[in-house]
């Protein structure tokens, strides 16, 4: 894949569609976890801008919009208190277990491992990644700012970002369902941005790129209320 685009936009489809073969999604991820190591700071803005357009596009009182955390010195909401070490906490609780989806899927059967609803949450959430979750909520700089501090802590890139990643898709399916346009759209931009970004110094995005991120943000926005209409609990 000499296309830069290329290999971001074939993981993101593979994270889209359930059916395609597991020895091309083996490939993808071995691909993407090779270019995360290769060029960290190109997996950073990656995964911080997917997460936060998932997160930030989340109806505005969902809970998973407010959730306190610690990312190194980094910390985010005063109540509940963020947990002295770094990860996310929700009303009090530890944040990246499966039932903090309970909200919006049943998960009454048993192991959420087996309901097509719930199977993205089975395997739970480390604290790293639903740190990494809770500051895309104030946008992708404070995401990227959480990914450098967990990764200073020696945590792998991909596997955090990705793992933020499935969590906050998850979410906003809740509400879309499955056939969302904005996973697919977010990768190819982020995966430019990325790219842009770094190769350069700073953060620092064209004025037109900043407009497109809010209107994008405002166009596949869960609008408010939404989650007082889907709450089971």
């Amino acid at each position: 894949m000499n296309n830069p685009l290329a290999l971001p936009a074939a993981w993101a489809a593979a994270l889209c569609e359930p059916l395609i073969s597991t020895r091309r999604r083996a490939d993808l991820d071995a691909a993407m976890r090779q270019r995360a190591t290769e060029s960290p700071r190109w997996a950073v803005i990656f995964f911080a801008g997917m997460v936060s357009d998932q997160i930030q596009t989340l109806p505005a009182e969902d809970p998973w919009r407010h959730l306190s955390a610690r990312a190194g010195d980094l910390t985010r909401c005063d109540v509940p208190r963020p947990p002295d070490s770094t990860g996310a906490v929700s009303g009090g609780d530890v944040f990246g277990q499966p039932s903090q989806g309970e909200d919006l899927v049943d998960l009454s059967p048993g192991d959420p491992g087996a309901e097509v609803t719930s199977a993205a949450l089975a395997d739970g959430l480390e604290p790293p990644a639903a740190a990494v979750l809770a500051f895309a909520a104030d946008g992708w700089r404070a995401a990227a700012g959480a990914l450098e501090e967990v990764l200073a802590q020696g945590h792998e890139v991909f596997e955090i970002g990705a793992d933020a990643l499935r969590w906050a898709v998850w979410r906003r399916r809740a509400y879309v369902g499955a056939d969302d346009d904005l996973t697919m759209l977010s990768a190819m931009q982020w995966a430019w941005r990325a790219q842009a970004l770094s190769e350069g110094g700073a953060l620092d995005l064209a004025e037109s790129e900043t407009t497109m991120i809010a209107t994008t943000l405002a166009d596949y926005a869960v609008a408010a209320g939404e989650y007082e209409r889907y709450r089971l609990r």
